[in-house]
Formats: structure tokens, C-alpha cells, sequence
């Protein structure tokens, strides 16, 4: 049996990994920083993945890294210079599933660069992206990645990562309890929705009764989904895990057209990570080829009450649409990841 273990900052990788792990009958081991002591293979509470920090790593644990197959580095990529400053010494098989900017943090540190541009030549590296935009990224640093990009999927199983995991949940604890309300639209707990503008107050100058979706993970999420008709969705990032465990759960989402989020974006305030031009507004995945078939896109905040009624009274036909999306995208998903394994 394969077997892998995935290093990452960020739980939703996991969570999605962890499926296609066992989907392909994969012997899975998760180190997740956030849940680091100070007797685990990762520091406790650093995020900086340094040249020297990475070296650190390395040399007390090269012993355990090396009885593993495989070894996925996702959000952020600078956790895999851990293993690409000591490539050498490094009996793993290496994929670098680019979450969030393959430079985060590490932006024109051109010693950083010139390591990914000798890894990427490497045959037993991989660097995948997560998205489009994260191919786009490397291009605009110089760096060419030929890889096929491998989407989250957005199926979480409910299984614990690690034996640390607390809630079976993954984060936040008590501050993001999951809060069973009902309502007609669930919007987001981040800043657009919170510091651009108020949603729930939008939503009720038009009568429309919303809640802020607090939760700890993908499977807490299952259980507030069926609560409300709709998600809406004030895009932030390229690319949000949320937007694939939304489709799995069969939920409708209510978004700003494209041109309508240019405008936000140029709006005080309006936060977006990385950047948004014309150019690459259509690479965001809430206007990927799964999400142009059924999402309701609004073109002023005016439009959420008529939009939530559109989603009403066509409930059953628009998730008919997103369920057939949702299955096609997984099947595609895993057949990725297979061939990502089987190539390496």
C-alpha cells in the first residue's frame, strides 16, 4: 500500500485529500501545523517556512519523512522546501499542490524562485495548481508549469484527519460553533460581508432573512446547507474550497456577474487577494463551467430578493443541475489525482 503523507497549513486541503486518499486506497498520515506541539515533527506556532526553518525540520526528522512513498505539500507551497532544499537526501516522491500563490509570503525572494525553477525540472517532483490562476502566477514569475490543474473536489468524509482533531471538524473551536439557523440566504463570515458591507443587513432591507454561515468545517457545513436556499457568494480569492463543498451539497449560490464584481473590486474596501483584472476575473471559480449553469449572477445588491425567488421557484431544476455537476466533478477529480500518483 502507498503510502503518503501531506503536510499543510490549511485544513480544507486535507479534508480534500483525505477522500482522494482513500479513494485510492492510499495509507494517509496528515500533519497539519495548526495542531503542532512541541513534539511534533513541525514547530509549534511559525508559519514562515524560511530557509533555515525548513533546514531545521529536515535534519531532526529526515528519518521520518523518508519511510513514506509520497509526500503532498499543499497551502502554503514554501512548506516543500523542506524537502526541495534537501532534495538529495529525499526518498519521497514530492507533489506540490499550489493552494494560494506557489510564492506566498516569499514574493521576489528570487533564491526561492530559482529553487522552484531546478524542482520543477525534477521527475519526481510534481508541482500541481489548484487552479488556473495559480498556473498564470508562476508564468508571471518566469516559471512554466506544464501540469494539469487539479481542483478541490469538495467531498469531506466524516472521519477525523489526525487523532488531534478535537471537533471532527477542523477549526476555530467555540468561535465558529455551528449555529443551526434557517433563513432564505447563508452569507459568508469573512470581510466582504462583514467590513465591505453589512449582507445581513442588505438582505433585510429587502425582506430577505439571512444568517452568517459559521462552522467549523465541511461536515458541520452539511448540516446548515439544507437550512437555506441559497449561498451568496462576494468572491474574495481565485479560488475557495467552500465553492466546491457548496456544489457537493447541492446549494444554490447567488453571485455578482463579472462585471459586477470588476465594479465591487474597484469599490472601497472590496478585499480580494492577489488582484482582479478584466483579463482574469473569469478564471474565479465561481464562474467555472459548473457554476455558469446554475448560479443566479446579480448585477446590484438590489437584485438579491429576485434573485432568491428565481432559486424558489425553480429549486428542484437548478439542483438537479448542481448535483450532475457535482458528480461529474468528482469522478474527473479522482481520475486526476490517480493519474498524478501513477505518473510520478
Amino acid at each position: 500500500m502507498t503510502k503518503v503523507l501531506h503536510v499543510s497549513h490549511h485544513y480544507g486541503c486535507m479534508k480534500d485529500h483525505q477522500y482522494i486518499c482513500k479513494k485510492l486506497n492510499f495509507e494517509l498520515t496528515n500533519q497539519l501545523t495548526l495542531w503542532s506541539d512541541e513534539n511534533d515533527i513541525l514547530p509549534k506556532g511559525y508559519f514562515r517556512c524560511s530557509k533555515e526553518v525548513a533546514n531545521t525540520i529536515w535534519n531532526k526528522s529526515k528519518d521520518y519523512f523518508n519511510q513514506f512513498d509520497v509526500i503532498i505539500i499543499s497551502d502554503t507551497s514554501p512548506l516543500s522546501k523542506i524537502f526541495l532544499q534537501n532534495i538529495q537526501n529525499v526518498k519521497p516522491k514530492i507533489i506540490v499542490w499550489i493552494c494560494n500563490r506557489f510564492d506566498y509570503d516569499f514574493e521576489n525572494d528570487l533564491e526561492y524562485y530559482k529553487l522552484i525553477l531546478e524542482s520543477i525540472q525534477n521527475k519526481n517532483i510534481k508541482f500541481i495548481p489548484y487552479t488556473e490562476f495559480e498556473r498564470l502566477w508562476l508564468n508571471h514569475r518566469g516559471i512554466q508549469c506544464l501540469e494539469e490543474t487539479v481542483r478541490p473536489h469538495g467531498v469531506s468524509l466524516n472521519e477525523p484527519i489526525s487523532d488531534k482533531e478535537k471537533y471532527n471538524m477542523g477549526l476555530g473551536g467555540e468561535n465558529y460553533k455551528m449555529e443551526i439557523n434557517k433563513g432564505d440566504i447563508l452569507v459568508s463570515r469573512y470581510h466582504n460581508d462583514i467590513n465591505f458591507q453589512n449582507s445581513n443587513k442588505v438582505c433585510r432591507t429587502q425582506n430577505v432573512k439571512s444568517a452568517t454561515a459559521f462552522y467549523r468545517g465541511p461536515e458541520e457545513l452539511k448540516n446548515i446547507v439544507t437550512n437555506f436556499d441559497a449561498f451568496l457568494a462576494l468572491p474574495d480569492a481565485y479560488s475557495k474550497f467552500s465553492a466546491f463543498e457548496y456544489m457537493q451539497n447541492s446549494m444554490p449560490v447567488i453571485a455578482p456577474s463579472e462585471d459586477y464584481l470588476l465594479k465591487l473590486y474597484d469599490m472601497p474596501n472590496y478585499h480580494f487577494s492577489t488582484g482582479l483584472w478584466k483579463n482574469t476575473v473569469s478564471l474565479c471559480e465561481w464562474y467555472n463551467e459548473y457554476y455558469k449553469t446554475y448560479a443566479v449572477y446579480i448585477n446590484d445588491m438590489s437584485e438579491i430578493a429576485n434573485a432568491v425567488a428565481f432559486i424558489k421557484s425553480n429549486k428542484e431544476e437548478i439542483v438537479k443541475k448542481i448535483k450532475i455537476c457535482a458528480e461529474n466533478h468528482l469522478e474527473k477529480t479522482v481520475n486526476q489525482w490517480k493519474k498524478v500518483y501513477e505518473t510520478l
